[in-house]
């Protein structure tokens, strides 16, 4: 059930225009400044950058009812980052100034802001601890249930028994600074495992428990 604060927050987005961006279509690019804060109403916005050496890192996947880019926008530093519609994105557009002056005023509406951004927070300071310390399929697994919880919500959850994860090896590589062969490698292990299956871009979780168990497993 939603808070009164998120409530509140969704009415407050409503009153601004509805946005729609076509799947690729970069939202925000990096360098741009931060002008305007959105809310997605339908999609997904993946949040990634560009190393020197030019290999795309990602970072997060926003779906619908969150919105971005709230942290780095509040920190007023310069953006070396990219907002990209992974579908056909539908976002409300709000000027940033006027939702910093909203929230002043909000109090139960910022607290569930806040809790929103420990919430992010949390899930990448937990990958990256499991990429600095622990083994690549210990991180996939993570990853992987990770995925599961942010495409629940897709109608195409529905078209299979089990959870979609509808990425394909190599973007699934850009989230573990690895190459698409490793991912694969460890995916075949996770199928012949039974723990997953492998179809048209896509990946279906069959056993959710045995991956919980492998990121559990100290």
């Amino acid at each position: 059930m939603e808070t009164d604060g998120k409530q509140k927050l969704k009415q407050f987005f409503s009153t601004y225009p509805l946005e729609r961006f076509k799947k690729g279509e970069l939202i925000i690019r990096d360098c741009d400044p931060f002008t305007h804060i959105y809310l997605i109403k339908r999609g997904h916005v993946r949040l990634y950058t560009v190393s020197d050496s030019g290999r795309e890192v990602s970072l997060y996947i926003y779906n619908s009812g969150w919105h971005f880019p709230t942290l780095i926008g509040f920190a007023r530093v310069e953006s070396r980052y990219n907002f990209e519609a992974m579908s056909v994105v539908e976002a409300y557009c709000v000027p940033f100034s006027e939702f910093t002056a909203y929230l002043k005023t909000h109090a139960d509406v910022l607290y569930d802001l806040t809790m929103h951004c420990g919430i992010l927070m949390d899930t990448y300071f937990r990958r990256m601890e499991l990429l600095m310390t622990e083994s690549m399929e210990k991180t996939l697994a993570f990853m992987l249930l990770q995925f599961s919880q942010t495409f629940q919500s897709d109608d195409i959850k529905n078209q299979l028994s089990g959870w979609i994860v509808p990425l394909s090896h190599q973007q699934i590589a850009t989230w573990m600074n690895t190459t698409r062969e490793t991912v694969s490698r460890h995916l075949e292990n996770f199928k012949k495992q039974g723990i997953i299956d492998i179809s048209n871009r896509m990946i279906i979780i069959r056993n959710k428990g045995a991956l919980l168990a492998m990121v559990e497993n100290d």
